[in-house]
């Protein structure tokens, strides 16, 4: 029998944002009332400042790394104010146990036991303006527990056994908990949806919004079997099944905010919701070899995930009233579960001695009852809606993957890897939009160089070099120009055309990225000299273009500005940077 134990323990701290404005388009003026860049103008003359030049303006659209020190969180004036520091923090604690007992020569029985605990803390501004602040916080607790049993039986290898996964989560289940934002008079008044942060009790126009708080408990348990048969010495079929069973309560209860005044004068609003799923998942895998150095495999599977909760708590009635009608079924509070089919064929194949080694991988894979974040139409935002997450219909991705290594000579190994994948969106009114999001990276290849030498003295020397490109991608559903229609009252989703301002492809972009290792005689230690983006390319791995919703006139206050504004936010990658490990 043997045991290992292992404790890991990660904390980490930022006082930081990676977000940037690229762009602050407001051409060709800002001569209408309403909407977040009407307001900060109004703020900046009200301090004696210019009002928001409408095209790029350099207050705004800084360098690649600054953005606005506008505060207005604490007041209407722009200086900046402790009030808007963001940060971000997070720690990480887990223990394992791994026993395996060797029952005899053919039998093995192992138990996999773990336990973690994640706790989390941020405040960011999504605007990027100094007008807002949203905090989260999430704890989660998880348990785990597997045991397998391994056998031998002539030609066949079998592995089963049982599993069960339990996890608790702390905090608001949406975006953030609580929401401030300051919000100007015109158009969209400080006092609309009950705003009680008045003259006297704070700042008038600075909102509080999204005051939730939540439990949920999820677990799953699992029963499996996988047999490998060894048909012939070069032919081999596996098989393998997997039943689960997961189940989620959530407990959420809204407070009341300038967002939301709870039924009967309450001081806020409790619901409770459950649901439970099973499935059996399922996996066929038939590996050929071909030749003592070529195998050729074909295979299929299908697995699903659970449902998630997605309910916004409605004013228009009591939390037990919510709670009855989610019971009920007439109410929905998460969404249906996630199902994908997943069908691959592929070679693994060594040549010339072993000195190359290609694979090749083409995959099929078809969503039903995609998961994903939407925008949901809420009037009671200057927005004119929220984000929920909901069912976005099916979705299809194929695509070929490619990787291999030539040892050019003893000491020096090339690596690289290429990838293709496709999409197919197949209802863009569930998706609001003809895109996938997060959108999937379309085409990437990297290409790599690994010297290794062997010291006089003992110890080794290991120097890398890597070149990775990252095709272009989708941030956005973006959309679409095809008449879309609520699937409950038949009217018209005006979201659904109204985001093709929000659309925008984030560019492709290629790093070069460097190592230095040096290996003690005896193994026991290690120095690294690392050095990443040697070309200190200035690129972004995500993107948010704010379409009109943002900064033309808030809809249900009346004409929408023309033509359409738009900022273009994003999450700036590492610049180049060294450091020794």
């Amino acid at each position: 029998m043997s045991v290992t134990f292992s404790v890991s323990s990660t904390e980490s701290e930022s006082d930081g944002n990676p977000q940037d404005l690229e762009t602050f388009d407001m051409l060709p003026n800002l001569n209408f009332q309403g909407g977040r860049a009407d307001w900060v103008s109004d703020f900046l003359e009200a301090a004696g400042q210019p009002r928001i030049d409408p095209n790029n303006d350099a207050r705004i659209v800084l360098d690649d790394f600054t953005r606005p020190d506008w505060c207005f969180l604490n007041d209407a004036n722009p200086d900046w104010d402790a009030a808007c520091e963001q940060s971000n923090w997070s720690e990480y604690r887990q223990f394992d146990v791994n026993v395996s007992w060797s029952l005899n020569d053919r039998m093995t029985l192992t138990s996999i036991t773990g336990l973690s605990d994640f706790e989390s803390f941020g405040v960011t501004d999504w605007v990027m303006l100094g007008t807002e602040a949203r905090e989260q916080a999430v704890e989660s607790d998880v348990a785990y527990q597997e045991l397998q049993l391994n056998f031998e039986l002539d030609r066949f290898d079998i592995v089963t056994g049982v599993s069960y996964f339990q996890e608790d989560v702390y905090g608001s289940p949406g975006t953030g908990s609580p929401n401030y934002d300051r919000r100007g008079t015109s158009a969209f008044p400080a006092a609309a949806n009950g705003n009680g942060v008045g003259v006297g009790s704070g700042p008038n126009g600075l909102f509080v919004t999204v005051v939730t708080d939540g439990e949920q408990d999820s677990r799953s348990l699992g029963a499996f079997a996988n047999a490998t048969w060894h048909i012939t010495e070069r032919l081999a079929l596996t098989p393998g099944i997997r039943y689960a069973l997961d189940d989620k309560d959530v407990t959420e209860t809204r407070f009341a905010a300038n967002d939301f005044v709870p039924f009967g004068g309450a001081a806020s609003t409790q619901i409770f919701a459950s649901d439970d799923w099973d499935n059996t998942d399922w996996r066929v895998t038939l590996d050929y070899d071909v030749t003592d150095d070529a195998m050729l495999y074909v295979t299929s599977s299908e697995a699903f995930r659970a449902g998630a909760y997605s309910y916004n708590i409605s004013a228009a009635s009591s939390g037990p009233a919510q709670t009855a009608a989610i019971v009920a079924g007439s109410s929905t509070a998460f969404t249906p579960p996630e199902r994908v089919r997943n069908d691959e064929i592929g070679a693994r194949t060594e040549w010339f001695e072993g000195r190359l080694r290609l694979n090749l991988t083409y995959f099929d894979m078809a969503y039903t009852n995609r998961q994903g974040a939407v925008q949901i139409a809420d009037t009671s935002l200057p927005t004119g809606f929220r984000i929920q997450l909901v069912n976005t219909g099916d979705v299809d991705l194929s695509g070929y993957e490619l990787e291999g290594e030539i040892a050019a000579t003893e000491n020096f190994i090339v690596d690289f890897s290429a990838g293709l994948l496709d999409s197919t969106l197949f209802d863009p009114c569930a998706n609001n939009g003809d895109f996938l999001f997060p959108g999937p990276v379309e085409d990437s290849y990297s290409l790599g160089g690994r010297w290794t030498k062997d010291l006089r003295r003992g110890g080794g020397l290991t120097v890398s070099l890597t070149y990775s490109s990252t095709g272009a991608q989708q941030t956005h559903s973006g959309g679409t120009t095809r008449p879309c229609f609520d699937v409950i009252t038949g009217a018209p989703n005006v979201l659904a055309s109204g985001l093709l301002d929000s659309r925008y492809e984030l560019p492709d972009y290629s790093l070069v990225n460097g190592r230095v290792r040096y290996e003690s005689a005896d193994g026991a230690w290690q120095l690294t000299l690392f050095g990443n983006n040697l070309t200190n390319e200035v690129y972004s791995n995500f993107a948010s273009r704010f379409g009109g919703a943002f900064w033309d006139t808030p809809t249900g206050v009346g004409a929408v500005a023309s033509p359409q504004r738009s900022a273009l936010g994003v999450t700036r990658g590492r610049p180049r940077e060294y450091g020794v490990s």
